[in-house]
C-alpha cells in the first residue's frame, strides 16, 4: 500500500504545472453570467414546431404577450409601424394565420424573448425568456397557424450567477 501511494504522488506531481508556467490566467469577464430556471424546454410530449418570427421595432407598448386574430387588432397594436418608421409591421394572412405579439418590453427592468415553439396534440407551446435589461433586443411577432389549438406560454427566466455586478451587454 506504500508504494502505491508513493506512486500516485509522484503521477500527480507529473500531471501539475512546469516551472515557470502560468496557473492563473487573468479571467476576461465580458458581463455577467446567467443561467435559466423554469419552463425553459418543450414539454416532453411535444414535437418541435417551425414558426415564423419576425422582429420589429416599431410596436406600441404592449402588455404580457398578446394573441392577435384579426387586422384590425393587429393594426391597432402595429400602428406606430408607419412610413417614418424604418421597420414595417410584417404582413399576416389572417384567414389561415394568427400572431402572438411579443413587446420586449415587459417592465422596467427586463426584457421577454422567445425561445422555443413546440406543438403538442392540444396546444402550441410557446417559450419565453425573461431576462435582466441590458441592450434592448427586438419586439418579436410570432406567426402561428389558425388551426384551433390553444397557445400555452412555458416562462423561463435568466438569474445571474457570476459577475453580477458587472454591467449587462
Amino acid at each position: 500500500m506504500k508504494r502505491s501511494l508513493s506512486a500516485l504522488v509522484v503521477l500527480l506531481a507529473a500531471c501539475g504545472p512546469g516551472r515557470g508556467e502560468v496557473t492563473d490566467l487573468p479571467l476576461v469577464v465580458d458581463g455577467p453570467v446567467f443561467r435559466l430556471e423554469g419552463d425553459c424546454n418543450p414539454s416532453a410530449v411535444s414535437m418541435p414546431f417551425t414558426a415564423e418570427i419576425q422582429t420589429t421595432s416599431c410596436l406600441m407598448g404592449t402588455p404580457p404577450p398578446t394573441l392577435v386574430e384579426t387586422q384590425l387588432d393587429f393594426d391597432r397594436m402595429t400602428s406606430a409601424c408607419g412610413l417614418t418608421t424604418p421597420t414595417r409591421a410584417p404582413t399576416i394572412d389572417f384567414s389561415t394565420q394568427r400572431a402572438l405579439i411579443v413587446s420586449s418590453r415587459g417592465a422596467s427592468e427586463w426584457f421577454v424573448m422567445p425561445n422555443f415553439v413546440a406543438q403538442r396534440g392540444d396546444a402550441l407551446e410557446v417559450g419565453l425568456v425573461i431576462r435582466p435589461r441590458g441592450s434592448p433586443p427586438p419586439d418579436n411577432i410570432i406567426v402561428l397557424p389558425r388551426n384551433g389549438m390553444s397557445v400555452e406560454l412555458r416562462w423561463c427566466r435568466s438569474v445571474c450567477t457570476q459577475f453580477c455586478d458587472q454591467p449587462l451587454p
